[in-house]
């Protein structure tokens, strides 16, 4: 099934060439096609986030790796985002998370040219990808900051070119990718196809290992965010820096991230622990905080997550949670009800759960 969907998508990229010979020729064997699917329900202790309860159809996605020869690929993510369905007022989307074309020149030094997931720290290149984390979702701070009453630290996707590459010496491996790309742009542009101004934005992550648990790595980011069709220069910066362990059984993640949009100063961390129980069941439990302006007191929004995640067969995950939400009295964080952003919000609770198959 999955070989007849595949030859179907090249046939119709390789037709207009006319059967311009073997030199264009695809060995399907080569070719790789998976993608998952996952369904969520979330309610909330009270209207500060949302007391009715929903299921979510959240992702479709479908992926695809296509190497033409040793040296050139192709990797494409399309995804069917809120179960689309075009007929509602709020219908979902269809997303190209990314599309791009790899030149492998040796592993030291390879090239990237596209739409990709910007690399920044640990979670947003798997942005969407929920069989890959523990938990329901990844930590809102940092990674959705706007949702905490701060700015986007960066834009999720960027337009451009990647340089790439991994090196070893020993135990010691440094993995490190570079970008330029169109940057942020104004809600109206499609970033992957034009750009609101002309500055470039540019960006990268460095990733040391030493031996198999532990990794430390810095992330940056930087651009002229196009707040709107009259500001479209407002400087952004952000820097990012995470650390993983692990001592036996235990695996310890953590990130910190510090963004600054012309002036305003947003912080957001995240502290997560792991543990494997048996083979089939993982407990974790993350904390997370974030300062959406360092200039203003008593802003802060914490939240504290303990949940599981259990693999009962193959391919087949299950996942619940108990998110605990306490802010203070000056944050105005997004809520579901608009009286949650009154001046002193009122804290609440989550329960999550999922299901999720990968294939």
């Amino acid at each position: 099934m999955n070989r007849t969907f595949v030859a179907l998508v090249v046939s119709a990229v390789l037709f207009p060439l006319g059967g311009a010979g073997s030199a264009y020729a695809i060995d399907l064997s080569k070719v790789t096609f998976n993608g998952y699917i996952d369904i969520e329900y979330a309610q909330s202790s009270n209207k500060a986030g949302d007391p009715n309860g929903a299921f979510h159809q959240h992702h479709l996605s479908f992926l695809m790796d296509a190497p033409v020869n040793d040296r050139v690929s192709g990797h494409f993510h399309i995804e069917f985002d809120h179960g689309v369905n075009t007929a509602a007022a709020n219908g979902g989307d269809i997303i190209v998370e990314k599309s791009f074309i790899q030149y492998f020149y040796d592993d030291h030094f390879q090239f990237r040219f596209g739409k990709v997931l910007t690399p920044f720290g640990y979670y947003n290149e798997v942005h969407d990808a929920t069989p890959v984390f523990l938990s329901v979702g990844i930590p809102r701070t940092i990674y959705r900051q706007n949702e905490r009453g701060g700015t986007a630290m960066f834009p999720k996707w960027t337009t451009g070119i990647n340089v790439l590459g991994v090196m070893e010496s020993g135990s010691t491996i440094v993995d490190y990718i570079f970008y330029v790309g169109n940057g942020e742009n104004i809600p109206t542009v499609n970033e992957a196809e034009h750009d609101s101004n002309r500055n470039k934005a540019f960006g990268g992550r460095v990733a040391i290992q030493r031996g198999e648990l532990t990794s430390v790595a810095v992330s940056f980011y930087s651009g002229e965010k196009a707040e709107s069709g009259s500001r479209l220069t407002t400087s952004h910066t952000t820097w990012g820096l995470m650390f993983a362990t692990g001592v036996g059984d235990l695996a310890a993640l953590a990130e910190y991230a510090s963004s600054d949009v012309g002036g305003m100063v947003d912080v957001g961390a995240y502290g997560q622990l792991s543990y494997p129980v048996n083979r089939q069941l993982t407990a974790y439990y993350r904390y997370e905080r974030t300062e959406p302006d360092n200039g203003t007191a008593r802003d802060a929004w914490n939240e504290q997550i303990i949940g599981i995640n259990i693999m009962p067969v193959e391919n087949l995950i299950f996942k619940a949670e108990v998110a605990d939400h306490v802010r203070d009295a000056n944050n105005r964080g997004i809520g579901t009800d608009p009286s949650s952003l009154a001046p002193n919000p009122k804290d609440y609770m989550d329960i999550r759960f999922a299901v999720t198959l990968f294939f």
